[in-house]
């Protein structure tokens, strides 16, 4: 496991026998959450740099600076890395030399991690538009207008996108030859903290409940109500779902 400080120093932690080493020190505070890939691990320092280190090694590099603050925002995939500034930019920054491939300018923040589906990379800001951006030319396809903005990472599976946003409401899109199309809205009755999806279904963490929702159709499948409010994206393996409270509580549900 990757944990990041506001110390600057990016943690890798051995599950088994719970050695942490420490394998970047950035000297600024690391903002959002790392990404490992096979051989590397990414992290988004508050001061704008991309960071890179080895897991084995530890040895680590400054890929490159971005214009403004890191906003948080940060995934990798393609050999590229996705990630925002305070500036209102998503940039496209190979993971091999950290050059710039492209920037696409938002009209507002983009705080959560982009993406990456395919040859198509998917953020939504707080401008409330997801948007739809070619990964190898950054050219941007009609965006979808939410009309409220996007504070936790949209999901897919199956072909579809799925997208919570701060009116407490889940919107289901898929990839149409013109952009993204809707395919329904489903309102969660509460701010939702993150979604996962999974065999055709959609997890959505809203306030103390869990709503299992078809992904096909929207409708409601079930709900799971805890004693606690939600404050992170939910994590489905198999038949069964992982959920992290404000006090710190994990619990673990089995799905139907």
């Amino acid at each position: 496991a990757y944990a990041s400080g506001a110390d600057g120093r990016l943690h890798a932690i051995d599950l088994l026998s719970r050695r942490d080493r420490v394998i970047a020190a950035a000297g600024s505070a690391l903002v959002g959450t790392p990404v490992a890939t096979r051989n590397r691990v990414y992290a988004l320092s508050a001061d704008g740099r991309v960071h890179s280190a080895s897991p084995d090694t530890a040895e680590a590099t400054v890929l490159c600076q971005l214009d403004g603050t890191a906003t948080g925002a940060l995934s990798v995939a393609r050999g590229t890395i996705f990630a925002a500034d305070t500036g209102g930019f998503v940039y496209a920054i190979g993971a091999a030399d950290g050059r710039e491939r492209w920037r696409l300018p938002t009209g507002g923040l983009v705080m959560t991690a982009p993406l990456p589906v395919g040859e198509w990379v998917y953020a939504g800001g707080t401008d409330g538009v997801l948007r739809e951006v070619g990964i190898k030319d950054g050219l941007e396809r009609p965006p979808a207008k939410i009309g409220a903005a996007v504070h936790t990472p949209p999901v897919h599976d199956g072909g579809r996108l799925y997208v919570g946003a701060s009116d407490g409401t889940v919107r289901g899109y898929r990839h149409g030859p013109d952009g993204l199309d809707r395919l329904w809205k489903h309102p969660a009755g509460d701010e939702i903290a993150g979604l996962a999806a999974a065999n055709g279904r959609v997890y959505v963490a809203a306030g103390d409940r869990l709503l299992e929702i078809d992904g096909a159709t929207g409708d409601q499948e079930e709900v799971f109500d805890v004693d606690f409010l939600i404050g992170a994206p939910p994590v489905v393996f198999g038949r069964h779902c992982c959920i992290a409270g404000f006090g710190g509580v994990v619990t673990c549900l089995r799905l139907s």
